[in-house]
């Protein structure tokens, strides 16, 4: 039974007894002063009519006074033997009981979706939390040949690429399988909003401007009679290949370091977790990437220590 309903019928029932034991007290204080203190009423309480009537009132007051006791007394045992209750007491009882459990529900509804979510992305790069272009030119010069001394002339080959980079929906953010949770009280602290590089939604192969294998001769220390080796194509590509491979994995490496990049992506990172987050109704506290607790636990295994433990109070 509810604390408030036991209150209602204590407060409602009480003054019954009390009133009956105050007027009780009232008529056989009266009576007394009339028999002793007042000379004119000293024969009328002698007659059998007085008799009668001072009887009569006492054993009223009397019955009036044990029912109400008795009720009370009644109830009060009730209570203690969490006995059977009367509908309005009932009705009290399930109401709580019904919006207790309409709010565990919702609260294990909540933290079954936000689970769901979590279980659904492996990282954010879906969801593309900052997004950037860039395009770069890079140009390579290699000597295939040394100059070798002819019989009249000074001959050299060498090798020219010019290449454009252009990188397309360079992508940024955060690893949801990294988060860690740390709850006190109504607080959870979030750590593991760490930016980084996710990958290049629309990678294109370089585009090589110039790519070629060029012959050359040396007059007093300059490069004259310069030819195109059209023949040599295949070996030119090759080298250019090469050097591919190598400057797309230079690029990669300093878009990944850029800090200024970094930083806007923890401020979006953070504002998207603590969104994210909102269901579980906490004050959401993101920390800097560079923060760590140890006591922190997964994300996923914080969802599901929250659900077992509301699944265990309904």
């Amino acid at each position: 039974m509810s604390g408030i309903s036991n209150a209602w019928y204590i407060f409602k029932s009480l003054p019954y007894a009390i009133v009956g034991v105050v007027l009780l007290l009232i008529v056989v204080i009266g009576l007394i002063i009339c028999q002793f203190f007042v000379p004119k009423y000293k024969d009328f309480a002698k007659t059998i009519i007085g008799r009668i009537i001072v009887s009569s009132s006492i054993f009223i007051l009397t019955i009036f006074m044990t029912i109400n006791l008795s009720k009370f007394y009644s109830f009060m045992r009730r209570i203690e033997a969490n006995g059977e209750l009367t509908a309005k007491e009932r009705d009290i009882l399930l109401k709580e009981e019904k919006l207790k459990n309409e709010q565990l529900k919702t609260e294990i509804e909540n933290l079954k979706h936000t689970s769901l979510n979590v279980q659904s992305f492996e990282n954010l790069s879906e969801l593309c939390l900052l997004g950037t272009n860039m395009k770069s030119t890079i140009a390579h010069t290699k000597t295939v040949k040394d100059p070798e001394q002819g019989i009249t002339k000074i001959k050299g080959e060498e090798f020219w690429v010019v290449s454009l980079y252009d990188f397309e929906g360079i992508k940024y953010g955060v690893d949801l399988t990294e988060l860690k949770i740390l709850q006190d009280g109504n607080d959870l602290y979030v750590y593991g909003i760490k930016p980084k590089y996710i990958g290049i939604e629309n990678p294109k192969l370089p585009n090589d401007v110039l790519c070629e294998i060029r012959s050359y001769e040396l007059k007093d220390g300059e490069k004259v009679n310069v030819k195109v080796l059209n023949e040599r194509n295949a070996e030119a590509n090759k080298l250019a290949d090469k050097y591919h491979t190598e400057d797309t994995e230079r690029i990669k490496k300093a878009i990944d370091d850029y800090e200024w990049i970094r930083e806007s992506c923890w401020e979006i990172g953070k504002v998207f977790v603590e969104d994210y987050l909102k269901l579980l109704n906490k004050n959401i506290k993101c920390m800097r990437p560079e923060e760590d607790n140890e006591s922190a636990i997964p994300l996923q295994d914080y969802l599901n220590l929250q659900i077992e433990s509301k699944l265990d109070e309904n």
